[in-house]
């Protein structure tokens, strides 16, 4: 939000409506994961009981695994687009 409200009331900023574009994305993409993606992940987390016993082929650990994948992949994105701005600002 800071990011935001710092491109809106800078004058001086080279492409403002992109890197508005970018945060606005990267704000949603780590609301999604810390709202819905770390919610589901970490009851399942609960859910099994050993991941050291518990096979790999588990349906719980599967679901994880999944979840897992999408929050690794959320923040890549968010770190992509915090590269992008830096070289676009």
């Amino acid at each position: 939000m800071i990011a935001l409200a710092t491109i809106f009331f800078s004058s001086t900023a080279k492409h403002k409506t992109i890197a508005t574009v970018i945060i606005a994305v990267m704000l949603v993409i780590t609301s999604v994961q810390a709202f819905v993606v770390e919610p589901k992940a970490a009851a399942l987390k609960k859910e099994i009981p050993s991941f050291e016993t518990t096979p790999k082929d588990d349906p719980l650990r599967v679901q994880f695994r999944k979840l897992h994948g999408v929050s690794a992949a959320s923040n890549l994105a968010v770190i992509g687009g915090g590269i992008v701005l830096i070289v676009l600002l």
